[in-house]
């Protein structure tokens, strides 16, 4: 592989340059996770000043070099493997005890350490970061780019918004792992996801990827996933900012699923409406099935108890279910209840995540 002879030259000039104080390796050659997709990543700091080009001229050719907004020295070698070089004073060897985690065996890292220091410097660290203790903190900076990017949509600035939608993704990201228990990766969240985290985690996090055309749903699906987390997460929630967001995008996810229409709330006469949810008309029955379930009207009405009770407890009191078993139906004169509820039953009934998390919940009246 043409990473590990360009890992194998690197290491061979620092042993043989003697302006070098110290040099390290770093990424995913000293975490074991490699493969031929992986870029070749040092730092190295001197004692004098150095011409970063001439020093990376002589690892081998290369097809271009340039200086990232980090302040590294990017190299494009043959074949689009990239090289990352950090060029550093001998006085800031002190600072990689201030960086959040070592990732990697501190005798895997060290390529060249004349003083002691280096060594010194990353034994002082961790070996994986330390994880958030305010969970709130991190939800609210999800809620954040959130509503930026609803409002610059809004707006028109849809290109912004996909920015921002980044954003959005990163956080539900870092809620998905902790809620899953998955914190390996925890610098980059995005990392391994689709191997990390369970399918039906990683289903849900894809329908928040959007361009300019979906952003709209993307933003529903976000709200979907992290108002989950959120609740998961977190034993308190902002119940007033909750209602709003969900008054803002449920109402997205329940006019954009195909085939789920059928939830739509209807007027049986004047002045009382009903809403209907076929049991076998979903995307999530194969989940039910696993968790031991048959995908009734009787297990959505287990659902709805759960959803009332620990997600939107205004709607208690607000409708009277009806279940059987080959669909859920409730009705009442209250529209807006029901309207609310068949949101929410319709993100339920369309993201696997979100039902597992929910039956993860206890049922009220049980113990």
């Amino acid at each position: 592989m043409l990473q590990e002879r360009l890992i194998a030259r690197v290491r061979e000039l620092c042993r043989e340059d003697a302006r070098l104080s110290a040099a390290l390796i770093y990424g995913s050659f000293v975490t074991g996770e490699a493969d031929e997709h992986s870029d070749v990543e040092f730092w190295l700091f001197s004692d004098e000043p150095m011409d970063p080009l001439a020093w990376l001229d002589a690892i081998g050719p290369a097809r271009h070099v340039v200086v990232n907004e980090f302040g590294a020295h990017v190299v494009f070698f043959p074949g689009l493997v990239r090289g990352e070089f950090h060029f550093a004073g001998t006085a800031e060897i002190a600072s990689v005890g201030t960086w959040p985690a070592r990732g990697a065996p501190a005798e895997r890292m060290v390529v060249v350490d004349r003083t002691g220091a280096l060594r010194v410097a990353l034994d002082s660290l961790p070996a994986e970061p330390v994880l958030p203790d305010d969970v709130g903190e991190l939800c609210g900076r999800f809620a954040n780019w959130l509503v930026l990017a609803y409002r610059v949509a809004a707006r028109g600035e849809l290109l912004r918004a996909v920015d921002a939608l980044a954003h959005v993704q990163r956080h539900l990201l870092w809620m998905a792992r902790l809620a899953e228990g998955r914190t390996q990766h925890w610098l980059t969240p995005s990392r391994a996801a689709e191997t990390d985290l369970p399918p039906d985690v990683v289903a849900a996090l894809h329908r928040v990827t959007g361009d300019a055309a979906s952003v709209t749903p993307a933003l529903a699906a976000a709200w979907v996933c992290g108002r989950g987390y959120w609740v998961r997460l977190v034993p308190s929630v902002p119940v007033v900012l909750f209602e709003e967001l969900d008054a803002a995008f449920l109402s997205e996810v329940a006019a954009s699923l195909p085939g789920m229409k059928a939830i739509n709330v209807r007027e049986l006469r004047p002045g009382e409406f009903s809403l209907w949810l076929e049991a076998d008309m979903n995307d999530v029955n194969e989940v039910i099935a696993e968790l031991g379930h048959l995908p009734n009207g009787y297990f959505w009405d287990g659902v709805v108890d759960r959803i009332v009770a620990h997600e939107a407890p205004h709607l208690a009191g607000r409708f009277k279910p009806d279940p059987e078993a080959g669909a859920y139906s409730a009705y009442g004169p209250d529209r807006a209840a029901l309207e609310d509820l068949a949101a929410r039953l319709t993100a339920a009934a369309s993201d696997q995540a979100r039902v597992r998390h929910l039956l993860a919940l206890p049922r009220p009246g049980t113990s």
